[in-house]
């Protein structure tokens, strides 16, 4: 056993660019962030709204990519890369005459705009989530899809009435 390890591990050290890689390898893991939160610590500008939009499309797109939804997939990952160009993203339109879908389209138009100060990641979530459940209504194929969507942007209207601050007061 001895000798297949120290085998493996000179051939690892002979070719010329291990040592490099590794000490790279460890300095990149050691300077990551462990999580999200520690991440946005570091820099606080995440929290700005292009910057959430562009961490929940893209996170969106991946998703339908998983899924097998390539189309999908492309026009989120177009609205992740409008977001991080500082494009301002507007949440899509349903082309068809639905008055429960107008009516939560007029909400989040409101909610985009308001003068309360709520979280930009709040903001982005009941976007992005719109737009997933407007995508799923659109393609009809999974109605827990359509569901699951629906839940998600509700509740982030939710939380974001909840979370609500007026402009110039400070939250307690």
């Amino acid at each position: 056993m001895k000798v297949k390890i120290r085998v493996v591990t000179s051939t690892f050290y002979r070719h010329p660019g291990f040592i490099p890689a590794l000490g790279m390898a460890l300095f990149l893991m050691a300077c990551a962030p462990e999580n999200i939160a520690e991440m946005r610590a570091i820099d606080p500008e995440v929290q700005a709204l292009p910057k959430q939009l562009h961490l929940q499309y893209s996170a969106l797109s991946l998703r339908k990519s998983e899924e097998g939804n390539p189309d999908s997939a492309r026009h989120f990952l177009v609205k992740a890369e409008q977001a991080a160009a500082g494009i301002t993203v507007m949440p899509d339109r349903f082309p068809e005459k639905n008055k429960y879908i107008e009516n939560a389209y007029h909400s989040l138009e409101q909610l985009l705009s308001s003068s309360t100060e709520i979280e930009p990641a709040v903001k982005a979530r009941a976007q992005v989530m719109y737009d997933c459940w407007l995508e799923e209504v659109q393609q009809a194929v999974d109605p827990g899809d359509i569901a699951a969507c629906k839940q998600a942007f509700d509740q982030a209207m939710l939380v974001s009435r909840q979370g609500a601050v007026p402009a110039g007061q400070v939250r307690q």
